[in-house]
């Protein structure tokens, strides 16, 4: 269906990939995947980065980052 993924160092998450199937595009799981990592990252006091195109514009478009 589709895959975030990230690495983290020390206090710090980097989102460096997110992808969604062409099949199921258009139904929120991107956005999905970022509702999570940032519940996450809130949760666990930890610093979001973002250098995937698609999550850097998500998190403009929400008011992060």
């Amino acid at each position: 269906m589709g895959e975030a993924c990230f690495k983290r160092a020390s206090d710090t998450i980097d989102v460096y990939h997110i992808f969604v199937n062409e099949r199921y595009r258009g139904r929120g799981i991107a956005s999905e995947f970022m509702n999570i990592l940032v519940n996450y990252c809130k949760e666990n006091n930890l610093k979001l980065i973002c250098t995937c195109p698609y999550a850097k514009a998500w998190m403009e478009k929400n008011g992060g980052e």
